[in-house]
């Protein structure tokens, strides 16, 4: 098979929708078989590295003529030229993630969630306006859609109207340098170089959105019992929102000595992180799938996380499950896992087992078959 990937989002979210393309591409270029891959950026990424670890025996690169803005307004306003005017034909386009690519092909395109619809006052007005267009001709156009949870598919077959068939949930891998703990010198290099200080909770915020739910876990450290008020927080990720109202609360809650924001990490720190913390909290309002939960339960490190949206299935039974807006119920689960070690042992081994079960591989194989479904139909 023949299949063109848009590599756009891969160079504009590497945290989110970036990451899974640096996941799923290395393993679906390396299935057994005799598919051809073509790359595709705009001249906007021209001389940014790619992904890495790709065979480059079946996998072309191209670069389109127009920077990044000149096609999505065209794409967008007119639904021309189709990606074929530049890369020739191919059996089918997949994109990993919105807006996608007006095509010949049969289109594949992967919507990790649906945030910006379920909760559109946490995005820019016109950001909202842009993937309204571009999810309307996506939902028009596309052979079928990927997603990473069954949640995410629920709420995409509801929002769309497609058949169920066109829709498919496939769970997503980690890498598997998540699956090994590094050392403790190691690790105690890395917090003494972040100028982090244990005992401490772990949260992964990522770009530190709204729905990330860092106020209510403010309130929860705070409210931690008075014999375990040494436990501090430490939030990674780069920020892209406005902190000042978190970082108010922050000092109105004299928090100023307990919260650590080490900024965005290598993959090698954020693992030395999740080993060296007591525990992961996770207790977003929404995600698609949530990295931080596999990867966190990967390395031993217990995971409080939320009883929505798709957090439950991918916990899988294996981490303690709090309602995001009751702050009082999650720092009780965050005190339980700090003072229980029976239970904290328990949680680490439920998690070890759960976390097995996702990797790239399996991602890739089920990626490919529904491919080969998309184009029979």
């Amino acid at each position: 098979m023949r299949i063109a990937v848009d590599l756009e989002q891969f160079f504009r979210n590497r945290a989110g929708v970036g990451r899974y393309i640096e996941g799923i591409l290395p393993a679906l270029t390396r299935l057994t078989g005799d598919d051809r891959f073509t790359l595709f950026r705009s001249r906007s990424h021209a001389d940014d590295p790619g992904v890495p670890g790709l065979p480059s025996e079946r996998v072309t690169e191209r670069v389109l003529p127009h920077r990044r803005r000149v096609l999505l307004l065209m794409w967008l306003v007119t639904g021309r030229p189709c990606i074929e005017r530049w890369i020739g034909e191919h059996d089918l386009c997949f994109s990993p993630g919105l807006p996608g690519v007006p095509t010949r092909a049969r289109a594949v395109v992967v919507m990790h969630d649906l945030m910006w619809l379920n909760f559109p006052h946490l995005f820019p007005r016109h950001s909202v306006w842009l993937r309204w267009l571009s999810f309307r001709r996506v939902v028009r156009t596309c052979a079928g859609v990927i997603t990473d949870s069954e949640a995410s598919r629920r709420d995409i077959v509801e929002a769309t109207g497609l058949p169920e068939g066109r829709v498919r949930a496939i769970h997503l891998g980690i890498p598997e340098g998540f699956r090994t703990r590094p050392g403790e010198p190691a690790v105690a290099d890395t917090l003494e170089r972040l100028g982090v200080r244990p005992p401490y909770v772990l949260t992964v915020a990522g770009d530190h959105g709204p729905k990330k739910n860092l106020e209510g876990i403010v309130r929860a450290m705070a409210a931690l019992p008075a014999d375990m008020r040494n436990v501090s927080l430490v939030s990674a990720g780069r920020p892209r929102y406005d902190l000042r109202a978190l970082t108010t609360l922050i000092t109105e809650l004299r928090m100023s000595d307990r919260v650590t924001f080490p900024g965005r990490v290598s993959d090698e720190d954020l693992r030395r992180l999740y080993v060296g913390a007591r525990l992961t909290v996770f207790p977003s309002f929404y995600e698609g799938f949530g990295f931080p939960i596999v990867e966190s339960m990967a390395l031993g490190t217990p995971v409080v996380t939320s009883n929505v949206s798709s957090m439950p299935e991918v916990a899988g039974g294996a981490a303690l499950l709090v309602d995001p807006h009751d702050v009082d119920g999650l720092s009780t689960a965050v005190a339980s896992l700090v003072g229980d070690d029976g239970l904290h042992a328990r949680l680490r081994e439920k998690g070890l087992e759960r976390a097995g079960q996702f990797n790239w591989e399996s991602t890739a194989r089920r990626t490919r078959e529904f491919f080969a479904e998309c184009t029979r139909t």
